[in-house]
């Protein structure tokens, strides 16, 4: 849910001109900018283990390392070739909402996993 909130204020905002209504958006950006965390926890557990979390998150973490040093230089060249905010606001809506349809899609395939694993231990 939140990163489908999170999309929905970024497109909210690159449609937005500067004014106090803005702060609502950026108020539910904020909110779920931290969403992620439990959701890479607790998928990456039913996944691979609670046993493997540890090297899980470890993996997860070098692999974005780089995304905090591509990614604004980016948003940048993104703001000049499109003249403007909108583009990259979309770009973000766009990504978030990608990153939320991966999510679900191992979401249900865990759940699927579990629930065979559930019928062959009563079998």
């Amino acid at each position: 849910m939140g990163n489908s909130l999170r999309s929905v204020s970024w497109l909210v905002l690159g449609e937005s001109a500067w004014s106090v209504l803005i702060g609502l958006p950026v108020l539910v950006i904020g909110l779920c900018a931290a969403s992620v965390f439990p959701s890479v926890n607790l998928l990456a557990s039913d996944l691979w283990g609670s046993p493997a979390l540890p090297h899980v998150l470890g993996l997860f973490g070098l692999l974005t390392l780089p995304l905090t040093f591509a990614l604004p230089p980016l948003a940048g060249a993104l703001h000049d070739a499109g003249g403007g905010y909108r583009p990259v606001a979309l770009a973000i809506a766009v990504s978030a909402s990608a990153v939320w349809l991966i999510f679900h899609m191992l979401a249900r395939a865990a759940s699927r996993r579990s629930r065979r694993d559930a019928s062959e231990a009563l079998v």
